[in-house]
């Protein structure tokens, strides 16, 4: 009778065992779980700014295309621009600007839509 127990409770315990680590979220090869990758690699929220455009940068390199700066009051927003932002308008300094944006995973504002005006 206590060898029986003992094969019940044993068994207990490996399924228990077993269902825990099923349970556990796959991981990558370099030991973070996909659902903290796929969180990386999600934009953040999307802001909206309008404001007055102080400064262009062309060609600015991988991933991005340009940069340009915005003035909000005593704030200035430092904005990149990549093959998918939607323009509407020509980036000019001078020229007012309401922009849609998101911040990627390295912190920079990444413009989504912009819409400039003279």
């Amino acid at each position: 009778m206590t060898s029986v127990r003992r094969i019940i409770l044993s068994s207990v315990a490996v399924l228990t065992f077993a269902a825990a680590t099923w349970a556990l979220p796959p991981s990558t090869a370099d030991g973070k779980t996909q659902l903290s990758v796929a969180r990386e690699q999600a934009p953040s929220e999307t802001k909206s700014v309008s404001g007055k455009i102080s400064s262009v940068q062309k060609d600015v390199g991988a991933p991005y295309v340009d940069s340009f700066t915005v003035d909000v009051a005593e704030k200035t927003f430092i904005f990149f621009t990549y093959k998918g932002t939607m323009m509407e308008g020509e980036l000019k300094t001078g020229a007012n600007a309401e922009v849609s944006y998101a911040m990627d995973k390295n912190g920079n504002l990444v413009a989504l839509t912009v819409h400039i005006t003279p």
